[in-house]
């Protein structure tokens, strides 16, 4: 580590003067991490005492980094940088860790990019070829060479040709020249299947011109790639019938020996395979030819590849899969081709890194796929990925796997059997400005993960939620309040603990103006119940209850806020000590206000619904809802609601309502009657008119459904009784038994629907 500075570094202190710094960012930029700060000069005043005389602001230091590597271990380097330079404390550890991380996670990208835009990798095959030095000159000598029957006389004048393409100035030249890239052609054709050295030395050829865009048609115009693909099928063939004449053979020797030479051949092959995959991958940049690929079965091909060993084959199948995985088609020939179990071998960390992060990249994309993430899951890719977030370098990927991972319920369950948490929790508490670029992946899987209740109990037990509360009251972030919130809706040991943040977030709630970090806010306070706050005292020390009117006002307030404070005012509404305070108020006439001006807002309904049940347990605020609102007829409405959680809830506030009150239940059960047989009783009071007696069975109501069978019986029983029916010529007191009758019949049904 060198440093450079743009101004003097440490604290100078002289008989009357001394200059403070002030650290402020550190970033990353190349291969150096700049520190901001600045620069505070103090003059001994005749009290003793120093004054500030002025400030120096905006200047940096530049630390150069010259040892950082995808694989350096970020902690010890940054403790290293902290310890030479002065200007650094050590409460400045965590920004270090993030810059090098930061530089660390780019120089990779670039590594890896760089491997596979050029095939770097594939140098050590060069190498091995290019024996042969010859200048354009003789280029007509070679070509004469390349026409000899000897197959040998014609690797070598391959050979050269290469060594030509090796020079970069010689491509233009070379691919103009019709002859020669006919030649090529032809051998590749011809004499490709008769020795690999030549196809191998051929495809080198064509992968050169490849690799620039605007030779793109030598190849395409002289079918290259469909020599190429056709070359690839030959070479899988020739592969698996060895392997079976291997299982084959009864000879215990024979099959030693043979498998000897698989090896050896496998090896060549490889190399072959890495090379015409690569030429394939090129000129795959045009969207048709890569359709005209996918038809001739490509993906298959790559997905065979990944059994084989040599690095090179491997890293261009990756990549070419990770490059197909984008169009769903390509998907499901790869889950036909079972993907995940043969990219599973590479996910261990003893594994090629540019390997490693090629497979996390190519099964984020095929993440997205429901069935491809449960398989992942299945082949126990959740512990592996754990293993691999310890690591820097891997730790923006992993995170977005891991993301989508929790978005499914049964894989919530098996993070508690990680180190996932301790490391979320240390993220986001310990050092949070680590990895930037990934920060909302990692706040989205805390969300995520903290809706299991056993997640939410390891990420709260012992300090962690002391370290969530610290961290949020210093960054506001609402995504982070979220996973508080989360972790409230849980019961469990920890629960608790939140008691000693109750008042916080009331005044949080009372003093924040960002929307979102209040919506947040309100729900965790919703989320807890009696045991964990003193709603009485809350409510008169804070005056929530005038916080609550201010916030009940629809077209006002945000309709993410107005259904949060219902949330709250519902749990707040449980302690029967709060009843007089509520009753004492504008609350109840507001929520009756709130459930006509919402009522296509199912959620916000059945919230205030809730609210009503709630309210009528107390007698205060029962009185208050019952007599000087009309509740109670909105109420029965909503027992006809398409929505059968709004039904629920309505039937349940219904049935205290009557076993609280007598008088009102023989009401209730009277509209009951007249909301839930409303169609039949239209028919009674207009007439029955004739229907077709093959219409299922049943009468047909004005909406197209049918009466129920039981309900057709008992309406045929009155008209053969027309004297049954109500002020069909009897007293006032055989009417009320009828009805009484009535409702017992009705009710009954009505409850079994319910």
């Amino acid at each position: 580590v060198s440093t450079q500075s743009t101004g003097k570094v440490g604290e100078v202190e002289m008989s009357e003067n001394k200059k403070k710094y002030r650290v402020g960012r550190i970033e990353a930029e190349d291969m150096a991490l700049v520190v901001h700060y600045d620069v505070e000069e103090y003059s001994k005043g005749p009290d003793g005492k120093y004054v500030l005389v002025g400030k120096k602001p905006n200047n940096n230091k530049r630390i150069k980094i010259k040892s950082l590597t995808g694989t350096t271990d970020i902690s010890c380097m940054a403790a290293e940088v902290v310890a030479k330079c002065k200007l650094l404390s050590e409460s400045r550890t965590s920004q270090v860790e993030a810059a090098l991380a930061q530089m660390q996670h780019r120089l990779q990208d670039v590594q890896y990019d760089d491997d596979m835009a050029g095939m770097g990798a594939s140098q050590e095959l060069y190498t091995e070829m290019l024996q042969e030095h010859v200048s354009l000159d003789q280029l007509d000598e070679v070509i004469e060479e390349l026409y000899e029957d000897a197959i040998e006389s014609k690797v070598r004048a391959t050979r050269k040709v290469l060594s030509l393409c090796r020079d970069v100035s010689n491509l233009e030249f070379l691919a103009q020249h019709e002859q020669l890239i006919g030649i090529m052609s032809r051998l590749l054709r011809d004499d490709g299947r008769r020795s690999m050295e030549l196809a191998q030395a051929v495809v080198q050829i064509f992968y050169v011109f490849s690799t620039f865009t605007q030779f793109h048609p030598v190849i395409l115009n002289n079918q290259v790639g469909d020599m190429i693909m056709k070359m690839i099928l030959l070479e899988i063939r020739r592969h698996n019938q060895r392997k079976e004449d291997i299982a084959k053979c009864s000879d215990g020797s024979k099959a030693a020996d043979m498998q000897q030479r698989l090896i050896k051949q496998c090896a060549r092959q490889e190399q072959l395979l890495a090379v015409c995959f690569n030429v394939l991958l090129n000129v795959a940049e045009d969207v048709s030819i890569e359709k005209k690929m996918k038809k001739r079965g490509i993906c298959s091909y790559l997905c065979q590849m990944l059994d084989r060993n040599n690095l090179e084959l491997l890293l261009v199948a990756v990549v070419f899969l990770k490059k197909l995985s984008i169009f769903k088609e390509n998907i499901v020939q790869m889950k036909e081709n079972d993907v995940i179990s043969k990219l599973n071998r590479f996910m261990g960390q003893d594994q090629h890194d540019g390997l490693v992060h090629l497979t996390l990249r190519l099964m984020f994309n095929l993440s997205f796929d429901s069935e491809l993430r449960d398989t992942m899951a299945d082949h126990s890719m959740i512990p592996k990925l754990v293993e691999l977030l310890k690591l820097p370098a891997y730790r923006p990927v992993v995170l977005k796997l891991l993301y989508h991972f929790s978005t499914d319920e049964r894989c919530k369950s098996i993070f508690v059997c990680t180190d996932c948490i301790p490391l979320v929790l240390q993220m986001l508490v310990g050092y949070p400005e680590t990895l930037q670029s990934g920060s909302k992946e990692l706040l989205g899987l805390a969300v995520n993960l903290a809706t299991n209740g056993r997640n939410a109990e390891m990420m709260c037990g012992g300090e962690g939620l002391h370290m969530l509360f610290k961290r949020l009251f210093k960054t506001m972030d609402p995504i982070l309040m979220k996973v508080i919130r989360n972790c409230a809706q849980h019961d469990g040991s920890f629960k608790g603990a939140f008691k000693e943040y109750v008042q916080d977030l009331v005044i949080l709630a009372k003093q924040t103006a960002n929307p979102d970090l209040l919506v947040e806010v309100l729900g965790t306070l919703g989320n807890l119940t009696s045991n964990e706050v003193d709603f009485p005292g809350l409510i008169n020390e804070y005056g929530l209850i005038a916080f609550f009117e201010q916030h009940l006002r629809s077209g006002v307030v945000e309709d993410d806020i107005l259904l949060e404070v219902i949330v709250f005012i519902g749990t707040v509404c449980h302690d029967r000590e709060v009843a007089p305070l509520v009753a004492n108020s504008s609350l109840v006439q507001a929520l009756f206000s709130l459930l006509g001006e919402k009522q296509e807002d199912d959620e916000m309904v059945l919230q205030v619904v809730y609210v009503f049940y709630r309210l009528v347990v107390h007698p205060e605020t029962r009185h208050v809802l019952l007599q000087q609102t009309n509740a109670i007829h909105h109420i029965i409405e909503l027992l006809a609601d398409t929505n059968l959680e709004i039904r629920k809830m309505a039937d349940q506030a219904l049935e205290l309502i009557m076993e609280l009150d007598d008088d009102l239940g023989k009401q209730i059960r009277h509209r009951k009657f007249a909301v839930h047989n409303e169609k039949w009783l239209s028919l009674v009071d207009g007439g029955l008119p004739d229907y077709d007696d093959q219409q299922a069975g049943g009468y047909m109501e004005e909406g197209g459904g049918y009466m129920q069978e039981d309900q057709q019986e008992y309406i045929m029983d009155n008209e053969q009784n027309p004297g049954y029916m109500m002020g069909a010529g009897y007293s006032d007191e055989d009417n009320e038994a009828d009805v009484g009758d009535f409702d017992n019949y009705f009710m009954d049904g009505q409850d079994d629907e319910l």
